[in-house]
């Protein structure tokens, strides 16, 4: 599976959009890392879950991370995004592990260079969590939530 970009795909919301879902999980492991060579399931899907949602609030927060859903778009996206070559899945001691792909890196450049969905991508990078804060998790909520 080769994505294309073309010139008459704007920054839609993704409620359908597999193409968006690629791009953002492309970017998280591209720029989310830090000093890591992959990232664990837990925070690839809170930053997943959070830039969909173009949940602000989630990367601002100091101290604990915002309540989030693995389900729905999130399982389908990854394994279509490991079937098409785009990212990888790593066993590291017992845990599975994601990496981005060579494929993954190319399609972060056509984006980029496009200039296609520059507000989901500007969201991936304002996440600094580190994987240390997934370990036990303080997770908040908003106030109106419940």
């Amino acid at each position: 599976m080769e994505i294309l970009i073309d010139n008459d795909l704007s920054d839609l919301h993704p409620d359908n959009t597999f193409i968006i879902h690629l791009v953002i999980l492309c970017c998280g492991l591209e720029y989310c890392l830090g000093s890591s060579k992959s990232m664990t399931f837990k925070k690839l899907s809170y930053i997943f879950d959070n830039v969909v949602k173009k949940n602000q609030m989630a990367f601002k927060a100091s101290n604990s991370i915002v309540a989030w859903d693995i389900e729905g778009y999130f399982r389908k996206s990854l394994i279509m995004a490991e079937a098409g070559g785009y990212i990888k899945f790593l066993s590291k001691a017992g845990a599975v592990t994601l990496q981005i792909d060579d494929k993954g890196r190319r399609l972060i450049t056509m984006v980029e260079v496009n200039k296609r969905f520059e507000s989901y991508i500007s969201l991936v990078k304002r996440s600094k969590y580190k994987e240390t804060d997934f370990k036990s998790p303080n997770i908040g909520c908003d106030l109106n939530e419940y």
